[in-house]
C-alpha cells in the first residue's frame, strides 16, 4: 500500500527584477518538484528546455508598452 504525502508549496512574489538566467532556473525547480510530487521521471534536458521556452514566452510578452499620446484630462 502506497503512503501518501501532502507536499505543499509556497510561492513568493516579490518586487524583485530576476535574469532570463535565474528566471529559468526558478521554473526548473518548479517543474522537477512537481514532477517528483506525481513521481514521474523525465529527462533533465527536457525540464531545460521547457523552462527555456516558457521563460522566453514570458519576456517576450512582459515588456510595457508605452504610446506617445498624451492623456485627456477631464474635468468633472
Amino acid at each position: 500500500m502506497k503512503r501518501k504525502k501532502d507536499i505543499g508549496i509556497i510561492i513568493q512574489f516579490d518586487d524583485k527584477e530576476y535574469s532570463k538566467e535565474e528566471t529559468i532556473f526558478l521554473y526548473q525547480r518548479l517543474i522537477s518538484i512537481l514532477l517528483e510530487a506525481k513521481d514521474i521521471k523525465i529527462d533533465s534536458k527536457i525540464i531545460e528546455n521547457t523552462a527555456k521556452a516558457l521563460v522566453s514566452k514570458i519576456f517576450k510578452t512582459s515588456k510595457e508598452v508605452r504610446t506617445s499620446e498624451k492623456p485627456i484630462n477631464k474635468e468633472l
